[in-house]
């Protein structure tokens, strides 16, 4: 399910919005120092909310791995985010698959 989009400024960063969770002024920002850390932090008007990894999918799709959290919501969320053709890029979450026992 697509629960956003954004576009990519000349600095790398993404901006765009969550509708689907009603974050607007989303920002990804890429972290320049070096580690094990994430590759962006994911903020809201500024506020840190998340982080987002590099990844690459068996197929070779290059996405962002994301989580963000706030005290709003229940859990925190994972999502993915893919860059299109068109140079934009969406934001795809699916709901997790219960276990056995839940």
């Amino acid at each position: 399910m697509n629960i956003g989009i954004f576009s990519k400024k000349e600095d790398g960063t993404l901006v765009g919005q969550l509708p689907s969770l009603g974050l607007t002024d989303v920002s990804f920002e890429p972290v320049t120092q070096k580690g094990t850390g994430p590759d962006y932090r994911v903020t809201l008007e500024g506020a840190e909310l998340g982080a987002a990894w590099k990844k690459t999918s068996k197929g070779g799709t290059e996405y962002l791995s994301a989580q963000i959290d706030s005290p709003i919501f229940p859990a925190p969320i994972n999502f993915a985010v893919f860059g299109r053709k068109d140079g934009t890029h969406v934001a795809d979450w699916n709901r997790a698959k219960p276990t056995d026992g839940e």
